[in-house]
């Protein structure tokens, strides 16, 4: 919970474990686009602190997350953030979160996720 305009803000708590598959040891660098469930923001402050290591940037758009790292290798990394929820929304579709050889475009993954009603 998040504390904000004197009430607590659920927090969604976003994993996301990545690794090469490709045919080389590594990729170049690659980014992450994670679809933000509708009714969330992304925690300006856990963006922040991911600037370390194999992240490079981040950056949040109002229904998105990009986050831009170095390489990925074989070994799975994982990397996470916080989402906040600004406003209630039922019947959450499912999202997607893509990843992309920043310069090998047609090496890609895509995946989705649920978020769970309450």
């Amino acid at each position: 919970m998040v504390k904000g305009d004197d009430q607590a803000k659920p927090v969604l708590n976003s994993t996301i474990s990545a690794r090469y598959t490709g045919p080389r040891n590594a990729s170049n660098m690659a980014l992450i686009q994670v679809e933000l469930p509708s009714g969330f923001s992304a925690d300006k402050e856990s963006l922040e602190r991911m600037t370390k290591g194999l992240v490079k940037r981040t950056e949040s758009e109002e229904s998105h997350v990009n986050i831009y790292i170095s390489a990925l290798n074989r070994s799975f990394e994982t990397f996470t953030f916080l989402a906040v929820e600004e406003f209630r929304v039922q019947n959450q579709k499912p999202k997607m979160i893509k990843i992309i050889d920043y310069y090998e475009s047609g090496e890609e993954a895509v995946t989705m996720y649920d978020v769970p009603n309450y």
